[in-house]
């Protein structure tokens, strides 16, 4: 009857439920657990717990990598008097045969597991199946009784909801089934591959590590110790919301190591500090000056400001950026290749001792952006969104990639200097493809001069043709830039047939022209200037 299929088909399910129940493997405690972890640019110092008696005087801390710093190795007793006395550390060799023997064993505890889970999820997919075949069986029956006067359509909702019910509960189990076989295959794959490395080495140190205590009571050691290959590395995630006028930047740290123990569900802190770097303060020096009567010297003028290569991109920067982003505080640049800062990850996390890189949250703040329009033809010949945002964190910025996404879609990577905290920085978001910059050049002349006169002229004029084809009105920044004089005998000036510009600033030579275009418009901008000097330069380029 419909009743007893029923009591069949719970029971059969209930049945497989406590059957895969009973074979879930339980975690076996570790002895002093990793807590914490500092990860540098090339090593990490680890801090294990472990609560101990005190009456034994002393805590173990067997099978330490053989790759930890002795030098580094430090124990604290936490609350309470006492303390530690001393700290001794020991090599313990293990042998191949008993490492693999232990590691053949842990494998064939999985296989076993292994075997009980693909026994639950066939189990699954029978019931599956079964209740697939009991309900095309019933549809063929109330096909058959659809035709009698009055039929069941109560007993039919009750059967279909049963079937319903059944199907989803073996769906779930298989799924879980399958993703507890997805992470006991992974795990065997791990412990396969140290079988297959212990096997091919003779033998395998480790190192114990004791703490002589002078406490009462049950206490809490914390030992802590440097080991290397392990590293990471900044990473930055900025989202920017145009029509909100605002932002989301999301500072990452990219971790990876292979000190031969996995760090599970540890407070995880990065630290930019360089331990390998000399500590010592400068020290300034005498300093003299001396003079020598020069040869005689030819003045030289070269046409060199006028090209590419000594242009810099709003990003790129120059030379000159580079000296000051590396003058941090007045120190030399050998003393702040790093930047002395410690973060500390928003949670927990947990990185494999394989190498594998782990994404890792430090902060991540919203602040507001400055959007504006904006052209540098001389460099690019299109209008593009310039974002202006700052660093919103409590610390520096170290330098490093930073994904940026306008709304929803992901537009590229920039390179992000170091930025110290509220300092500005910019980014572009779109190209407008309504909005056109081209630069035309016009005129590039030397002008010498006259029989009565004593100043050569170096001209200058360029056109910048600016298109909004948009149906609406649009501001645009233009940005172009004039030679800046470095000696008294040397004018640069605006010609009169230049468009007068909203801004000049005149020591960096930069002209901004803040221009608003109607809809489905153009306009020109004549860039203009002559470089007048004396008639004894010799003037190349030209």
């Amino acid at each position: 009857t419909a009743r007893a299929q029923r009591f069949a088909i719970l029971s059969f399910v209930a049945v497989s439920a406590f059957a895969a129940a009973s074979l879930v493997p339980r975690a076996a405690g570790a002895v002093g657990p990793i807590t914490k972890v500092v990860v540098y640019t090339d090593r990490a110092q680890i801090t294990r717990t472990q609560a101990v008696d005190c009456g034994a005087g002393v805590a173990h801390f067997p099978g330490l990598p053989a790759t930890l710093d002795p030098k580094t190795l430090s124990a604290t007793l936490t609350g309470g008097a006492g303390g530690v006395e001393g700290v001794s550390h020991e090599e313990e060799a293990t042998p191949p045969r008993a490492q693999a023997d232990e590691l053949e064993k842990q494998i064939r505890a999985l296989d076993e597991t292994l075997a009980a889970v693909r026994a639950e999820i066939d189990a699954a997919r029978a019931t599956e199946g079964k209740v697939v075949a009991y309900g095309s069986h019933l549809q063929r029956t109330w096909s058959e009784q659809a035709i009698m006067n009055n039929p069941p359509t109560g007993a039919w909702d009750a059967g279909l909801d049963l079937l319903r019910h059944q199907a989803l509960g073996a769906a779930k189990r298989r799924q879980a089934a399958e993703v507890r076989q997805r992470d006991l295959l992974r795990q065997r794959a791990i412990l396969a591959a140290d079988l297959q490395r212990v096997q091919e080495s003779r033998r395998r140190t480790t190192v114990k590590v004791s703490a002589f205590l002078r406490c009462r009571g049950t206490r809490t050691v914390l030992l802590s110790y440097v080991v290397p290959n392990a590293t990471w590395r900044i990473a930055y995630q900025t989202t920017v919301e145009p029509a909100q006028r605002r932002a989301t930047i999301v500072a990452r740290a990219l971790v990876q190591q292979r000190t031969g123990e996995d760090w599970t569900g540890v407070k995880l802190a990065v630290s930019g500090a360089n331990l390998t770097r000399d500590s010592s303060p400068p020290t300034i020096q005498k300093m003299s000056v001396t003079a020598h009567k020069p040869h005689t010297v030819q003045k030289i003028l070269s046409r060199r400001f006028e090209q590419r290569e000594h242009l810099t991109t709003a990003d790129t920067g120059g030379e000159q950026d580079g000296k000051k982003q590396a003058a941090v505080a007045g120190l030399p640049a050998a003393l702040t290749e790093q930047i002395q800062l410690e973060l500390e990850a928003l949670e927990k996390a947990t990185i494999p001792a394989d190498g594998r890189e782990v994404i890792v949250t430090l902060e991540k703040r919203q602040l507001g952006v400055e959007i504006v329009l904006e052209a540098v033809p001389k460099l690019f010949p299109y209008v593009y969104e310039r974002a202006t945002l700052h660093n919103p964190f409590p610390f520096a910025m170290p330098p490093g990639p930073m994904a940026l996404h306008r709304g929803h879609a992901y537009i590229g990577t920039a390179q992000m200097k170091l930025r110290s905290p509220r300092e500005p920085f910019a980014v572009a978001l779109a190209v407008p493809h309504e909005l056109q910059a081209d630069r035309y050049l016009k005129v590039e002349r030397l002008d010498k001069p006259g029989a009565l006169g004593t100043k050569k002229k170096l001209l200058h004029r360029y056109e910048i043709d600016l298109g909004n084809w948009t149906n609406q009105a649009q501001r645009i920044r233009v940005l172009e830039n004039v030679p800046v004089t470095q000696e008294s005998e040397i004018e640069v000036s605006l010609d009169s047939d230049a468009t007068p510009p909203t801004r000049w600033n005149k020591e960096d030579g930069i002209l901004t022209w803040d221009v608003t275009l109607p809809a489905r418009s153009k306009k020109t901008i004549t860039v203009s200037y002559t470089v007048s000097l004396p008639n004894a330069y010799v003037v190349t380029g030209y």
